[in-house]
This record gives structure tokens, sequence and C-alpha cells, in this order.
């Protein structure tokens, strides 16, 4: 006969907290990725605007057509529009990354909360459980004690 085992009976629930708690963790893990990409294509931005500045931009000192500069500043607008809209979308990756944090942070607390509710029940089912086999073996040491003593007043008439 096996002894009885600990059954919990929000188990289910709390394999979907764990299951909940992954894919949060996954969620983050793909939202600090997006935000790394987002903060590389910015630094890329941020090269090209300046590489660029530097080598259509004439010496100081140098004569040059305004119609040239003119086009050079229309230039530099376009990769500045650009270098916006990266810091827009290292904005927004930020932002996910903060809502993800959150999410992973509620889900560690849910899962956390049923881990110590299971804990506690499989404490109290163990006290309970060697308390059972206490009294079973009082039980039985009792039975054993009464048995003995029974024999004996049987046995022993010529004390009298």
């Amino acid at each position: 006969m096996s002894a009885p085992q600990f059954k919990f009976r929000l188990q289910r629930l709390l394999d979907l907290r764990e299951l909940a708690e992954r894919e949060a963790s996954i969620a983050l893990a793909t939202a600090r990725g997006a935000e790394d990409a987002a903060r590389r294509a910015k630094d890329a931005i941020a090269a090209q605007r300046a590489a660029t500045r530097e080598l259509l931009l004439p010496p100081a000192g140098s004569h040059s057509r305004v119609s040239e500069l003119r086009q050079v500043a229309m230039l530099l607008e376009r990769l500045d529009a650009g270098q916006a809209q990266a810091d827009y979308q290292v904005s927004k990756a930020a932002s996910q990354v903060q809502q993800k944090q959150v999410l992973l942070g509620e889900s560690v607390t849910n899962r956390r909360i049923l881990d110590r509710l299971k804990d506690r029940q499989r404490e109290n089912w163990r006290i309970a459980d060697e308390r059972a086999d206490r009294a079973v073996m009082d039980d039985i040491g009792r039975a054993r004690f009464a048995d003995q003593h029974a024999q004996a007043d049987h046995t022993d008439p010529t004390e009298e």
C-alpha cells in the first residue's frame, strides 16, 4: 500500500500562472530586443547624419553657391526628421519594455502567491499525515498493551 500523496487543488491554476510568467518573460525579452534594434537604428542615423554633414558642408572660409548650401540643408533636414522618427521609435520601445516589466512583475507575484499557498498546504498536509500516523501507532501500542495485560490476567491465576 502506498502512502497518500499531497494533491494541491489549485495546481492547474498554478501551472497557468507559471505559463503566464514564462510568456511575460519572453515578451519582455522580445521588447528589449526591439528597443536595442531601435537604439542601433537611431545611432546609425546619427552617424549617417554626422558623416553626411562632414562630407557635404564646404570647409569654413570657402565660397559655395546658395543652391548647393540649400540642397545640403534640405538633406540634413531629412536626416534630422529621420533622427526624430528614430527617437520616437526608441521612446516607444522603451515604453513597451517598461510595460512588459510591470506585467512580468505581476505574473511573478501571482505565481509566488500560489507557490506559498501550495507550500503552506503541503506543510499542513504533512503535519496532519504525521498526526494520523502517530494516532495509528498509538492505537496499535494501546491494543498490544491491552492484549498483554489481558493475557497476563488470564495466565497467572496462582498469584491470588
